[in-house]
Order: structure tokens, then sequence, then C-alpha cells
């Protein structure tokens, strides 16, 4: 399910609550002709992505968002906002760009990765989030009041059947592919962890 490289031939215009099965995995979240969504921060789209949607049942041709935190996504179906757990989704598309949801790399952890590089040696982009609770000190009357969430990013590489945790540094980055993947050695390295992706899957 990891390598998934085209994730668009797919979609389909579907109605997702066709099948029995579907209306069992989503819940009603709120109707947004009388009420508006919380926590906008910690979602994927400022609004709403437009794109596709890869479930274990259909692939759906809606607006939706994920919220980084919950590990939830949302349907916008006719205004009205149903949730489906992340473990139920494969992956998206949206705005020429292709993204798998991958579990059981740490714990129950969702992690939510984009497709840079496809090859032998494939890249991914990781989207995450981060909890900052309010360190807001009265006596010296620091800090921030209210809690807020931060955006993060990093590298992952899949190769030998194998999801891989990279450093930013393509020197770092090489010398874990060549002890995980037997990834070659000499390299002209140039450029960032994009090009070095280039140049293994040019053999």
């Amino acid at each position: 399910m990891l390598l998934l490289s085209t994730i668009g031939s797919f979609a389909q215009d579907v109605n997702p609550f066709m099948s029995t099965e579907f209306m069992q995995i989503t819940r009603l979240e709120y109707d947004l002709r009388v009420e508006e969504p919380e926590s906008k921060d910690r979602l994927f789209c400022e609004e709403w992505c437009e794109g596709q949607v890869i479930t274990r049942l259909d692939t759906l041709s809606v607006e939706f968002n994920y919220d980084l935190f919950d590990e939830f996504f949302y349907i916008n179906m006719n205004q009205k906002v149903f949730t489906i757990k992340s473990d139920f989704i494969v992956g998206f598309n949206m705005d020429d760009r292709s993204f798998i949801c991958y579990s059981g790399y740490q714990d129950d952890e969702v992690l939510i990765l984009e497709s840079l590089v496809q090859g032998k040696y494939t890249l991914y982009e990781h989207h995450g989030i981060k909890y900052k609770a309010s360190d807001f000190d009265p006596l010296l009357n620091i800090g921030s009041k209210e809690a807020s969430y931060k955006r993060t990013s990093g590298y992952y590489a899949f190769c030998d059947n194998k999801l891989l945790k990279l450093s930013s540094k393509p020197k770092k980055a090489l010398k874990l592919l060549n002890k995980e993947c037997k990834a070659p050695k000499s390299l002209k390295l140039r450029g960032d962890v994009v090009d070095l992706f280039g140049l293994l899957n040019q053999g």
C-alpha cells in the first residue's frame, strides 16, 4: 500500500454513502449551514482541499480536509461534514500532488507522506504538527497565554521494503541509505535531498 505512485489513476466520481460499510465508518461532525469548524490552525488546508480521497472502499472526488493533530479526515458532502478515521484512508491527491497515509511506523501514529521522488529509492516529505501548550508566566508577564499548533515537516525514504526517517542533509541521508538499503557510496553529491534521490534512481 505504501508504494502508490499514481493514486490519481483510481479516481472516479462516486457517491460515498451508497454502501452500508462506508456509513459504518463515518460520523456526522457538523453542518456548515449552521456552524463553523473549530481548530482551523491544525487543518491541512486553510479552507477546503479539492481532489480525490482514496479509502479502503471507494475513491471519492470531494472537498476534504485533514486534522493533523487528531488524525481525522473531514469530507464535505453538500455542506454537511463527515469524519473518517485516517487509518481507513489509503491516500489522497490534490493540485497534482500525491499523498499516502502510512500507519505502523511508530505506535498508532499515521504519517501523511507526500511523494517527491519515485523509484527504487522513494522519497517522501512528512507533513505533521506539534502542540505547544500555554507557557504564560503571570509573575514575569511573559510567554503565550494561548496554546498553539506548529506545522512540521521532514523526509522519509522507502527502500528494501522499509520506511526510514532521513536527515535533510544529503551526506547524512546517503550514509543511512548505504547502511540500510545498500545505496552506492560513491556519488558526486550536489543540491539537496531531492537531488540525491534523483541520482540514486538514475542507475
